[in-house]
């Protein structure tokens, strides 16, 4: 999420189109999340069925994400995401009560909510640091900085 709007840039769409992508996910995860919220109180919803399925849903939409440079594609991908993650976050609650009971609940949240806020961090900043010093050699490649990171000065003989 991060780099997506410096991606969709990339692609030589404009800021509001890369405004829209990031919205079209928080309009899909906020509408699915209330309709898999009201259906996962009754007895015969899979819970854990659509919660795995989040995960490969969410997967498959970030690994796709780049594949097909299309603006379209990009808010297609973004809006499944959207939906994954609702079906992961409201499912959670039911999985995690269910197999560590209600004792533990408040650890499990608090243990998953820590791990989310360093991956989104971490990577989330590793991930649009790379994408910038890409962006900044696709964009400059003559800037003096990128002639000496990657300009070779050493000469290979052969005996």
């Amino acid at each position: 999420m991060y780099a997506l709007p410096g991606y969709v840039l990339s692609l030589g769409f404009s800021h509001y189109q890369g405004a829209f992508a990031i919205s079209s996910f928080g309009f899909t995860e906020v509408v699915f999340r209330m309709g898999i919220a009201l259906l996962s109180d009754f007895s015969w919803f899979p819970i854990q069925t659509v919660y795995t399925s989040g995960f490969v849903l969410a997967t498959l939409s970030v690994g796709l994400l780049t594949m097909v440079p299309s603006y379209e594609w990009i808010v297609t991908c973004m809006a499944v995401k959207g939906v994954a993650l609702s079906m992961i976050h409201v499912n959670s609650i039911h999985v995690i009560v269910k197999y560590l009971g209600t004792d533990r609940y408040s650890q499990a949240i608090g243990f998953f909510s820590l791990l989310n806020g360093v991956m989104m961090v971490g990577i989330g900043s590793i991930a649009a640091g790379h994408f910038a010093v890409s962006r900044f050699r696709v964009m400059n490649p003559s800037s003096a900085a990128v002639r000496d990171v990657f300009s070779s000065d050493v000469e290979v003989s052969m005996i």
